[in-house]
């Protein structure tokens, strides 16, 4: 029986304006009331409402949630808590952003009230001082702020009983005076603020760094970063360890800043080989990162001797391919989700480790002849991107910065004109010419609008291109040289001649004209691999497998094709957990985007909206469910979504989309040859790549694919890929077999098919044999 007399509770909050602290609620809980728990769970809840609709601008809806949450406080008689404080703090910064000062003027005095009954000196009233600084700044009343933070340091007998708070209290003053312009005072309390910082916390050297940065005090930039560097990779690891892929996205849209902006930019400012090796150890880190961790944790799963996960992870897998899950699947499904990281986190040393190379494991990779390419793009003073390359080679001390160009230079370079004339690869190539010119094998991995643009295929002024004349590989990121394991080819899948026709899918489910169809896609954007006003039959692609798979037969390498009404999405999802080494998909494909890139957020904007209020409406916040629903391929029966025909939610409908991919088992797949439009296309999202097609196979477990940029022939596809499959099958690896099958293509019956747009369209993406 809770007593009704006057009941001191503890409670922990997280919350990003508390910067990963624990803060106290002191509340009264007579029998009618919420208990702790609901309490907690409900102010969270209207509170994250509250910020998320002031990180939105949108005030109106800010102001009633955070308003909500004291009134709930209060309610409850919780109104001296600390969530008060917050709420109201949040409620007065609202005031200010919307220009409502008589509203934010009474929140003020409230405000203060509240501090005017802690005891001073207290820990209570010394967090009071610390947000009230936090208010302040965030209302640009900077000298008050320090005031209150100063106030905050005087009580030193509270702060030595409080783990942290010094080191945040002098992170924020520093942060104060850097927006007075105060440089040499911020760069003061910043190392105050990293000196007493027992818990090695990320964020208050990335900001010292920053400082030093913006004093040009290299000297001591760089000889912070080591610690800065390691701090902030190991405090991502362990938030990956133990999340799940969401929560991952959410965390790294803050967190990976830092490698993906911040400490390019700072080489590319001042090139030294200190700032420029963590730069190339940046890229391998972040290219990826949230792919490769997912990729990492479905690997330790496959990888266990325990058949019990095994068959959960088939079961999470067959609910992550279904395209309408219910409510129970739903809470099965993150349940299921649940184990999986629990064994991860039992298993974290192995899990983190491939996300520890350095730049020296590349270079050590590397033989005579061989140079390994990180492009990076990141933004400048003006808004837009700009482009730079690190390079390594066998014997070099440090990467090798190379500036390229600005993204409105490139993107201002006509379509007709990237692979017809040298402009491209006079900004691409050409500032790279003494790294490349006496290399016979180049590896690069693409960044920014190079993830959609085929760079390898650019010609020079002699109307030569790179992989005409040298092995030149794209990877996911150069760390593959170091991580990439040779391919076999022993089985193959092969699908084509597809019938499109509605009701031709063979799972044995029609669609009927009182269900209902819960996805759609534009069918304006569609940019088919034939002409047409749906999904035609491609009578080249039956002929492309039938070549393949005979190609194969002569190879004694087995093929199972998929053509007419079977080459279904019940068979295509049938083949999670093959053996198969080999999958080609000749069909129509397709990727719309409402997503651009190339204009940013310049890095002082950035600094100081993460730096005020731990978030930024510039940051690039991956919602990976929703960007694979915008691509696919088209399977038996797509046309059902050209003729208004409609699918019941247990039926499949033949569109095959990306997110559906991702829930396939296809981890034995060496080569994915996606014979189709837009096959490589998707939305480029920072340095995590393309979200389209190649994520969704990669999520598979993928090795290498070749895929295409833009809309292909039917013919003149299908003898390049007959082409290929003779190349490789002949044992000169998918590289060399895909620039012999160019050559034969452009030469084709005199010619007829030279032009780019005919063979220039696909890429090879990690089809790489190891070193």
């Amino acid at each position: 029986m809770i007593s009704r007399f006057l009941t001191i509770i503890l409670l922990t909050l997280s919350y990003a304006c508390n910067e990963g602290n624990n803060a106290t609620l002191s509340v009264l809980e007579p029998e009618h009331h919420l208990t702790v728990e609901q309490l907690e769970s409900r102010w969270k809840r209207l509170y994250r409402k509250g910020t998320d609709s002031f990180n939105s601008n949108d005030y109106v809806s800010a102001e009633r949630f955070l308003k909500e949450s004291i009134d709930l406080l209060a309610s409850n008689d919780a109104s001296n808590s600390s969530f008060h404080v917050y709420a109201l703090i949040k409620l007065g910064e609202t005031y200010y952003a919307s220009g409502n000062k008589k509203k934010q003027a009474q929140i003020h005095s409230d405000i203060l009230n509240i501090g005017n009954n802690l005891r001073p000196g207290s820990k209570r009233h010394v967090d009071y001082l610390y947000h009230l600084g936090i208010y302040y700044s965030n209302t640009e009343r900077y000298k008050e702020a320090i005031n209150a933070l100063e106030q905050a340091l005087s009580h030193k007998e509270a702060l030595a009983q409080m783990p942290g708070e010094k080191a945040r209290v002098y992170h924020r003053e520093a942060l104060c005076y850097y927006c007075m312009g105060k440089l040499k005072e911020a760069i003061s309390f910043a190392e105050k603020s990293v000196a007493s910082d027992d818990n090695q916390l990320p964020d208050y050297i990335k900001s010292l760094a920053y400082y030093y940065f913006k004093a040009s005090e290299w000297e001591k930039l760089e000889s912070l970063m080591p610690n800065c560097f390691d701090y902030s990779r190991e405090a991502v690891l362990r938030k990956f360890t133990q999340s799940k892929s969401n929560e991952r996205a959410f965390y790294w849209g803050n967190a990976g800043v830092f490698f993906t902006k911040y400490l390019p930019y700072y080489s590319l400012c001042h090139p030294s080989d200190v700032l420029s090796s963590y730069a190339y150890d940046a890229a391998l880190f972040g290219k990826g990162v949230l792919l490769a961790a997912e990729n990492k944790s479905s690997e330790l799963t496959l990888d266990s001797d325990n058949p019990d996960l095994l068959k959960l992870y088939d079961r999470y897998l067959e609910l992550k391919r279904t395209k309408h899950r219910n409510v129970n699947e739903e809470v099965e499904m993150q349940s299921l989700s649940d184990v999986m990281i629990r064994y991860q986190k039992e298993h974290k040393n192995e899990y983190r480790k491939d996300f520890r190379l350095r730049w020296t494991d590349v270079r050590n990779r590397l033989s005579d002849g061989e140079v390994a390419i990180e492009f990076m793009a990141v933004p400048g003073n003006n808004g837009v991107d700009e482009y730079f390359a690190l390079s390594l080679k066998s014997g070099y001390d440090a990467p090798k910065l190379t500036r390229l160009a600005r993204f409105d230079e490139m993107a201002a370079i006509p379509a007709d004109c990237i692979y017809t004339t040298s402009a491209l690869f006079d900004l691409v190539w050409g500032p790279l010419e003494d790294e490349i010119c006496d290399a016979k094998k180049i590896y690069f991995s693409p960044a920014g609008m190079f993830y959609s643009t085929g760079i390898e295929y650019l010609p020079n002024e002699d109307n030569l291109n790179l992989s005409a004349t040298k092995s030149i590989y794209r990877l996911s990121s150069t760390k593959e040289i170091v991580l990439s394991k040779p391919g076999t080819f022993e089985s193959a899948v092969l699908f084509g001649g597809i019938d499109y026709t509605p009701g031709s899918n063979a799972n044995g489910k029609s669609p009927s004209d009182n269900e209902t169809i819960h996805r759609s896609i534009p069918l304006e954007s569609l940019n088919l691999r034939s002409a047409s006003s749906g999904f035609s039959y491609l009578p080249g692609t039956m002929e492309e497998v039938g070549d393949i798979a005979l190609l194969l037969l002569d190879s004694d390498i087995p093929a199972n094709v998929f053509a007419g009404g079977d080459g279904s999405e019940a068979h295509f999802k049938g083949l999670s957990g093959t053996e198969a080494n080999i999958l080609h998909i000749a069909t129509h494909g397709f990727y719309y985007s409402d997503r651009s890139f190339g204009h940013t957020v310049s890095i002082d904007k950035l600094f100081l909206d993460l730096g005020l209020h731990f978030t930024s409406e510039d940051l690039d916040i991956i919602d990976e469910d929703k960007m694979l629903t915008r691509s696919g391929l088209a399977l038996a029966g797509a046309n059902s979504v050209f003729q208004k025909e409609t699918a019941q939610e247990s039926a499949e409908d033949g569109i095959l989309y990306a997110d559906e991919i991702s829930g396939l088992n296809l981890s034995s797949v060496d080569l994915l040859v996606l014979s189709a439009c837009q096959s490589g296309l998707g939305d480029i999202a920072s340095s995590e790549g393309v979200f389209g097609l190649q994520r969704g196979f990669k999520l598979a477990g993928v090795r290498s694919i070749m895929m295409s940029l833009w809309k292909v022939d039917d013919e003149a596809t299908r003898i390049l890929m007959s082409e290929f499959y003779k190349n490789l099958l002949a044992g000169v690896g998918a590289q060399a077999a895909m620039a012999n099958a160019q050559l034969a293509i452009r030469t084709y019956k005199g010619g007829i098919y030279d032009d780019p747009t005919y063979w220039a369209a696909f890429v090879l993406l990690d089809a790489f044999d190891g070193k």
